[in-house]
């Protein structure tokens, strides 16, 4: 990852709210598929104000795009330090867990994040199919095409 430019830096620091500005541009980056732009773009927003909790957990999703799962790992855990309420952190950790296997860790979060967001469409989903991972059927959790018959 390459550090923030000292004029984007600057740029920021002048423009008084300096992280808001750099999270919403970023978050459009990471939604129109350019997860390495967001990355460092993110990073410099935690460089600029190392307690916004939405830079680590919107870098933590960037970096599960990039499939760099121990470095989103640990932006959401950074996220939780600061702000152990946000149901999204703890989403996207679950996320991670699964991709590197640990499935137990993986609902252990996803029921946390439900008991702070009972109703949220995506963890419910989540929660799914961390179950039938657990279950060993590891198949029904895949997206249809990929399932062989």
């Amino acid at each position: 990852m390459t550090a923030p430019s000292q004029t984007t830096t600057n740029k920021l620091k002048s423009m008084g709210s300096i992280t808001m500005p750099i999270t919403i541009a970023d978050s459009a980056y990471l939604a129109k598929g350019n997860p390495t732009r967001a990355i460092e773009d993110f990073s410099t927003a935690i460089a600029i104000n190392p307690q916004h909790r939405h830079a680590y957990s919107n870098r933590g999703r960037a970096y599960l795009a990039v499939g760099s799962v121990q470095q989103a790992i640990q932006d959401f855990d950074a996220q939780i330090e600061i702000y152990s309420r946000h149901a999204n952190a703890f989403g996207g950790r679950a996320q991670a867990y699964l991709m590197i296997g640990d499935a137990q860790r993986a609902l252990a979060d996803v029921e946390h994040a439900l008991e702070l967001q009972p109703n949220e469409d995506y963890l419910l989903r989540m929660r799914g199919i961390t179950l039938l991972v657990l279950e060993g059927r590891a198949e029904a959790a895949k997206p249809r095409e990929l399932v062989k018959p």
